[in-house]
């Protein structure tokens, strides 16, 4: 594990020589939390529920759910689709390293320096916003970060098969576009599933992705009660299992059909 250590160590000082890049992006996309933080504001202008949310429950939402999605969605998918279709991958298989870990390790270091600045932005939404961000009890809070820490793998996991579409596939950007919208819609953060037809409501329970944002932030706003945190934390578990297999079976089958052009 030290080699991987090291890699995360490495590509962490790469991108901190960027910093004023780094604070700039993340100030690029806290600017849209304003507007829609007033948004929410002139609703809540006009009634006190919308669905079955408070103004406070509503922002608090999609602030979390909008800093969970920086913090722990991967992007990891589009440097291994290009390493494939480049026929660059095979450096990596020449090599006493697990392909999977090592990009593990990179996706670590640039969450890790995202995280560093959201968490800055969050403690100055709670200075200025009052009842938003409210913390839950202790037990609460430890199932949301539990959950988190499932969550990332999870997401990192459902990349990585992503990007392994470029095995089969001349260009997969197109699909790779597809399948992160439709993760980003079945995970909650356009709208609450709770506020969408219950078809949809069905049909993303049969599916990881609402066990990445959505369930940490309801956990985050106590509207879980413990035995429905537990259910939701085994069902993380499960689908890390899942997704596992899958990524071992893609990765074989994938290796099969790969050829390193121009290498």
């Amino acid at each position: 594990m030290k080699k991987y250590y090291r890699v995360f160590l490495l590509y962490l000082q790469e991108l901190t020589e960027y910093r004023f890049n780094l604070v700039g992006q993340s100030l690029m996309w806290f600017i849209p939390l304003i507007g829609l933080y007033y948004v929410w504001q002139t609703i809540y202008s006009r009634q006190e529920l919308f669905g079955s949310y408070n103004r406070e429950q509503m922002i608090t939402y999609y602030l979390l759910i909008s800093f969970l999605s920086g913090m722990i969605q991967s992007s990891s998918y589009w440097p291994i689709s290009q390493e494939i279709e480049r026929g660059e991958l095979t450096k990596y298989i020449l090599r006493p390293v697990s392909y999977v870990f090592y990009h593990f390790s990179l996706n670590v270091a640039r969450r890790f320096t995202r995280i560093v600045v959201l968490l800055t932005l969050i403690v100055f939404l709670r200075f200025f916003l009052p009842g938003i961000f409210v913390l839950p009890t202790a037990s609460y809070m430890f199932a949301f970060i539990v959950s988190v820490v499932f969550g990332f793998i999870m997401y990192y996991l459902i990349a990585v098969l992503i990007g392994f579409t470029a095995f089969w596939l001349v260009r997969a950007a197109g699909l790779v576009v597809s399948l992160e919208m439709l993760s980003m819609f079945l995970s909650g953060l356009f709208i609450p599933l709770d506020l969408l037809p219950e078809f949809f409501e069905k049909m993303s329970s049969l599916l990881p992705f609402q066990y990445g944002l959505y369930f940490s932030v309801k956990v985050f706003l106590t509207e879980f009660t413990t035995s429905q945190i537990i259910t939701g934390l085994f069902m993380q578990i499960f689908w890390i299992a899942v997704l596992v297999s899958l990524l071992r079976c893609m990765w074989s089958g994938g290796l099969k059909s790969y050829e390193s052009v121009g290498i």
